[in-house]
């Protein structure tokens, strides 16, 4: 859609006749007398009328969108025109919107006449935008064409608002119980409370010493830092009331690759940033680190939101790598971060069997320290149970056959991985995209109630 002043139709229409009147004045000296006037009358009218064409300046728009999009969820976004006095021998004629980027597209229409409310000089268009992808799109000024007041002139312009940029999530339909019982049913050892699996130690984690004032505990008294300093000094402790959620974002090569229309690794940044809003609404101190072969990405306990404001930003650091990443720098990072009895999760792809091996190997020492879960995603091409439901779509032939088996493989595969973590005191939920970020909040609610078990 060009944008600029032209003329319309209907001008180049009154040319045409204007043009056929000269051709008849070569034999009708009417016609001649008739296209001589029609020449500063037509100069005239057309200066005239060109000035009643409306200005970008007379116009604001505003727009009902929602800032939060969910992924293949269709919403119906309207837009206000308003125009001040100027603009009152103005008929804005269509309105255009196009969504940059490739997180939204427009369904219908591409393109809307736009409704005028009343004697008002505000008018209105309805567009359904469907969100194809994960990220985030701004949303540039829409379109407007205008007229003037005879109609004989159009400007295309883009109109000044203020309209944010849009943000689109994984879906937050909710995980049916019968499917979350399922996923966490057999993984006691991770779920069954922390007080209980660490009975011989303090029901407290130790914070630091000071000076005894009264009326602290006597059992709490420190006899060797008594015994150093020549004064009665004292433990302190914090209680588990308060939880410590460290979350470990893998950026490895694992983490590579599309699901559906989006980039694999948005759906962990996006589970990443539920888990740090549930914690931190629940009172509980964050911290958060990506990693491939080095840590490229740290926020140390933090109880403050904006601080993880990376994580939904497009930051350059949170993006995926092409090479294997180190899964010790879990453990060693864990432990630079001073964590002591901690929530961990680990945010990566569990599906490959070498990287099932080196997680086991890696996390054994933080599973005996820490509730550690690693969470996953299963694609919606591999996940069972939607295959099972529509079948009918699959392809046919060796090929339907082939994705349908390398789903079930799957299945297995991650289920012997998951009762190898059990055996460490670790876990493993997977779950599918339509669930994903459900399910990523209801397990991190159950860890730390399980924690004051």
């Amino acid at each position: 859609m060009t944008k600029g002043t032209y003329l319309t139709p209907r001008a180049f229409i009154v040319l045409a006749i204007w043009q056929c009147v000269g051709i008849a004045a070569q034999w009708s000296s009417l016609c001649l007398a008739l296209y001589v006037i029609a020449v500063p009358v037509l100069l005239a009218f057309g200066v005239a009328d060109r000035r009643t064409l409306m200005a970008p300046a007379a116009f604001l728009v505003r727009s009902d969108a929602p800032e939060v999009f969910e992924l293949d969820i269709p919403v119906t976004v309207r837009w206000r025109i308003f125009a001040d006095e100027r603009a009152a021998g103005a008929r804005p004629a269509s309105v255009a919107w196009r969504a940059s980027g490739s997180a939204l597209v427009t369904v219908a229409p591409e393109r809307g006449v736009a409704m005028r409310d009343g004697k008002q000089q505000t008018w209105t268009v309805s567009q359904e935008a469907r969100p194809k992808a994960l990220g985030t799109a701004s949303v540039p000024a829409p379109e407007i064409e205008v007229r003037s007041a005879a109609g004989y002139w159009g400007r295309r312009f883009l109109v000044a608002g203020k309209i944010a940029a849009l943000q689109v999530v994984p879906s937050r339909d909710r995980v049916p119980e019968q499917e979350f019982e399922r996923a966490v049913s057999q993984q006691r050892s991770l779920f069954q409370g922390a007080r209980l699996r660490m009975r011989d130690r303090s029901p407290d984690q130790y914070l630091t010493t000071r000076k005894y004032r009264y009326p602290d505990s006597l059992r709490q008294i420190d006899h060797k830092k008594s015994a150093r300093y020549g004064e009665l000094m004292t433990r302190t402790y914090e209680s588990l009331r308060q939880q410590h959620l460290v979350i470990a974002l893998d950026l490895g090569r694992a983490m590579t690759g599309r699901i559906g229309g989006s980039d694999k690794l948005a759906f962990y940044l996006a589970a990443a940033w539920t888990l740090v809003d549930v914690a931190i609404r629940s009172g509980d101190r964050v911290s958060v680190f990506a990693f491939s072969r080095d840590v490229a990405y740290m926020v140390p306990r933090s109880s403050n939101l904006a601080s993880f404001a990376a994580l939904h930003r497009g930051d350059p650091r949170l993006a995926a790598r092409s090479v294997e990443s180190d899964y010790r720098l879990v453990g060693e990072t864990i432990g630079v971060l001073g964590a002591q009895r901690s929530l961990v999760v680990l945010l990566t792809d569990a599906s490959r069997p070498s990287l099932q091996d080196e997680l086991l190997v890696s996390l054994r020492g933080v599973c005996r320290k820490h509730l550690t879960l690693t969470l996953s995603l299963v694609d919606r091409a591999n996940d069972v149970d939607q295959l099972a439901l529509t079948q009918e779509a699959l392809p046919k032939g060796p090929l339907g056959t082939s994705q349908l088996v390398y789903a079930y493989w799957l299945r297995e595969s991650l289920e012997l991985f998951r009762r190898r973590m059990t055996q460490l005191g670790g876990g493993l939920v997977t779950a599918p995209e339509r669930h994903w970020l459900d399910m990523t909040q209801r397990v991190y609610r159950l860890m730390r109630d399980s924690a004051h078990s």
